[in-house]
Formats: C-alpha cells, structure tokens, sequence
C-alpha cells in the first residue's frame, strides 16, 4: 500500500518501508494524520480495533464511531493539540457496530522536520479489560464501604435497642404496679394505661431496630414461601388498595427455606406497602418466587441453591443517592406523618439474619425490584414445636439472686418478686454477684440474669455460682439476641425472657424455672 506523503520522506524510500514495516507489526493502533486532519494511514492493529476496513477507516468512519457524549471532547482536544502542536492524550468510548463499548487510550505527538508539521501520529490502546476490571474493583470497594457502614449502623442500632428496652421495662413494670395499687375507678388508671400504650408503641420500634441489627430472637425452621406469601394474598390485596392490581406468581415445587415464618411475612408486608407508596396514582405489584442456582464467589467454591422472592412495582422509581440509602434506619422519603424509616431497614435485618441478600435495582420514573436470595433449607419438613409446661403465676417462697447492670430495672423486678412472696438477692454485676455466690449462707434457687453485662456475660455468672451451688436454676433475660448467645453455646431451649416483658411473663417464666423437673 502506497501512503500518500510518505514517499516525500526526507531520507528517501528506504526509510518508508521501515517505518511501514514496524508500523504495521505494532501490537497497538497506529494512524497519520496530515496537519489538515486527514487521516493518511493506519496500521493493521487499529483496523482490527475499530473493526472497520481501511478504507472507511481513512473516510473519518472510525472517528464518527467515537461515543456522541465524547466526540466532541475529543475533537476538541485534537483540533487543539494539533494546532499548537503539542502532545495529546485522551481515552475515550468507541461504539463497534454490534453495538459493544470499548474503551481507547488516545495519544497523539506531531511529527516536525526542521521546524516543520508534517504529521500528526496517533497510538490507540484497547483499555476496555482494564477499564471493566477497574470499575469490578470500585464496585467490590463500593459494596464493602456499604456493608462495613450498614454493619456499623446495625451494631448501634442493636445496642440502642438493648437499652432502651431496659428503661422501657421499667415503664411498664411500673405502671403496672401502680394500675394493682390503685382503685379500678380511680382517675389514674387511665392515664396509667395512656403510659402502657406508648410504652407498647416504643418497644414495636425496638423490636424493628433489632430485626434490622439482626439480633431478634427468631424461630426458624423449614419454611415454604408459597405458602406464607399465599396465606397473606388477602390481607395484601386489602393492603394496597383496590387501585391497585396484585400479581402472584408462585414457583411450582418450590425448595424451603430456613427462616421464621412471622419475619418472612415482615418482609412481604413491608415491600408491599413500599410499592404501594411509591404508586400514588395506582398501579402494578408484582410478587414472584423462584428456584434459582447461582455461582460461588470464585472457581474454588461450587453453586449454591437458593430460593428468589422478587417484589417490583410500576411506581416513581428512585435514584442513586435514594437507593444507598433506603436500607438504613429511620431514612425515609415519605412524609414526616406517615413512616418512620424502619421498614426496609427491617426487611434488610431479617434477610441478613437469615443467611440471604437483598438488592434494588430502580431509576426515576421507572419503578423498583427487589431482589432477595434465601439459602435452600435441606427439608421441608418442619420439627413439631413443643410448647412449655409453664405453671401460671404464683406465690413463691424462694431465694432469687437478680444479676443486672440497669438499676432502675434491676429494682422494678424486685419489687415485683418481693410482693410475690420470694426473697430477693441484687447484684449489680458480675462481680457483685460473684461476692454474693461466695458469702451468702443461705440457699439461692434461681439465678435471674441479663445475658449481656459490662466484664461478663451471664452464662459466665451461671456457670461461676453453679460451681459451688449446683442445684442453682437460671433464667436469662434480654433485650436481643447478640451474638454471643450462640458463642456462649447455650443449651438448646434455655428459656430467655425478652425484654420489655410484663408482670405476668415475669412471674411465669421465674415459677416455670422453678418448677421445672
């Protein structure tokens, strides 16, 4: 192939064919450009890049596949560089004809002789692999920054959950001492129950923040999503409203999954009444499940099995900056009357408590999916609850050791004991109950103890007094289930009492403790 120009050469024709021989053995694109613009030559290399022959090439064709939102940027650059002759580099999307991005380096230097232009030559660089692994490893980077702050936020979230639900026990312990000691007319009962009632409402939005944090007790077992999702189709249907259509689209012979059956329910809920918001005019809420096989993180781990609930609307849809956070606590884009933020920060607790992912993809005026993966139980049959011979409340003549940092609460439960009849030891910690254990003379029956404290855990407190006193029971209590319950490897069906919890649960579980064989 002739060049035109080249042959003008200064050093003659020999010259020509070298540089043309290198240039066309050049692993990277290679091209000419005369100091008009005009493209004069290009090397085999940027031919097969562009995936254009020569001779569209050299018609400016290669030019015109350059991104519209780069174009001109990079029009500009090279108009720029090229008059005042200086270097330019630039990278820049090309569209090939089947429609596929890649990503180019451009760089380009003039070429002068004895002060004179007389080329431009240009290197392009196929960074599309570099690019892709660029932007997977922003995306990994991404995603971890998300999980270490959604991670942080759930550990405070479940530590303001664990204290709040002391002080709220304290509220409603009280007030229902003070509804027994006052008349059943007297004025106060109502206001008392006013207390309760708030109380209740505080600790429904506890129970959500530890949903959240992962630190709720939960019953899993084998679970059937067709069949929960299918026995709530009523109630959902009246939920979102007669304006808008429901679909569900169940799987046949759908795998179980291992989940609490009343959580599961939390979340179809709460993702029906967060489309049902995001369509104020109406429209469509489509429920699905799935038996899906995804691929392991890497070639060294196999596929697993999963179970698919997606839930997607036909609503306004939401942005970049609304879908990063629409998972934490208390972030919300409704009104201020009507939601508290809790919803989808539930939803994205009980996912992660029970072994799932949940994503959103979503765009303004687009609508939402949510996409949740649930691990594959191994069976669907689900072990027979057994329900606890638990006697009612009573009188009781025992020697109860009550082991709690709170001591407002640590109080209020024993008051509560004391009037039922027990003799009531207090410790205010784990060492406090260590001295007790050590000198106290007389029988303890029952150790009442907080599993989470301040130097010790409350098994560590049972296992101690148990040494020396045996036949000692325990009761623990709590206000979530952290994680070092399961690290503490408590027995199976070791009675926990949940805080806030009443009177009434108070005295059952100390009498079922016990009484029991």
């Amino acid at each position: 192939m002739i060049v035109p120009g080249l042959s003008a050469a200064p050093d003659g024709s020999s010259e020509d064919r070298v540089f043309r021989a290198l240039c066309d053995a050049a692993p990277v694109g290679i091209f000419l450009n005369e100091p008009a613009g005009r493209t004069i030559y290009v090397n085999p290399s940027l031919e097969r890049l562009a995936r254009q022959p020569v001779s569209k090439i050299l018609g400016g064709a290669w030019l015109e596949a350059i991104h519209p939102e780069d174009r001109s940027r990079i029009v500009a650059a090279a108009t720029a560089s090229s008059e005042a002759g200086r270097d330019y580099d630039e990278v820049a999307r090309y569209l090939h004809a089947d429609g596929k991005i890649a990503w180019w380096h451009l760089r380009t230097a003039p070429v002068r002789l004895d002060g004179r232009l007389l080329w431009t030559i240009g290197i392009v660089e196929d960074e599309t692999q570099r690019h892709q692994a660029g932007e997977a490893m922003r995306h990994s980077e991404a995603q971890l920054l998300q999980a270490q702050k959604m991670e942080a936020v759930g550990r405070l979230a479940g530590g303001v959950a664990h204290d709040f639900n002391n002080l709220l026990n304290v509220i409603t312990g009280y007030a229902e001492l003070l509804t027994r000691e006052l008349p059943a007319d007297h004025k106060g009962q109502a206001r008392i129950e006013q207390v309760r009632r708030a109380a209740e409402r505080a600790a429904q939005l506890t129970r959500r923040l530890l949903m959240f944090s992962r630190k709720q007790v939960v019953e899993a077992g084998p679970l059937d999503l067709n069949t929960v999702i299918g026995d709530m189709e009523a109630m959902l249907r009246r939920l979102i409203g007669e304006d808008m259509r429901l679909v569900f689209s169940p799987a046949p012979d759908l795998w179980p999954v291992l989940a609490d059956a009343g959580q599961m329910e939390q979340v179809v809920m709460n993702l029906a009444v967060n489309a049902r918001d995001a369509m104020p005019r109406g429209g469509r809420v489509v429920v699905e499940t799935a038996n899906v096989t995804r691929p392991g993180p890497d070639f060294t781990k196999p596929a697993a099995s999963y179970v698919q609930l997606k839930v997607s609307d036909t609503g306004t849809g939401m942005d970049g900056a609304t879908m990063s956070r629409i998972f934490e606590p208390f972030f919300t884009t409704k009104a201020k009357d009507k939601g508290t933020g809790l919803g989808l920060a539930m939803v994205f607790g009980i996912v992660q408590q029970a072994g799932g992912t949940i994503d959103v993809a979503s765009a303004p005026g687009e609508g939402a999916t949510f996409l949740i993966h649930l691990p594959r139980a191994a069976s669907a049959s689900a072990p027979a609850a057994e329900k606890a011979s638990v006697a009612p409340p009573s009188q009781g003549q025992e020697t109860i050791l009550i082991v709690e940092d709170e001591a407002a609460l640590r109080e209020m439960v024993g008051e509560i004991l004391v009037e039922a009849g027990y003799t009531v030891i207090e410790a205010s910690g784990p060492e406090a109950a260590e001295r007790i254990g050590t000198t106290h003379l007389g029988p303890i029956h029952l150790v009442l103890t907080d599993v989470v404290m301040p130097g010790a855990s409350g098994q560590a407190v049972a296992d101690q007094l148990r040494q020396e006193r045996p036949t000692t029971r325990v009761l623990y209590m709590s206000g979530y289930s952290d994680e070092s319950i399961s690290t503490e490897r408590l027995n199976p069906g070791t009675l926990i009492l949940a805080k806030p919890f009443t009177t009434e649960a108070l005295l059952r579980a100390v009498r079922g403790s016990l009484d029991e064989a």
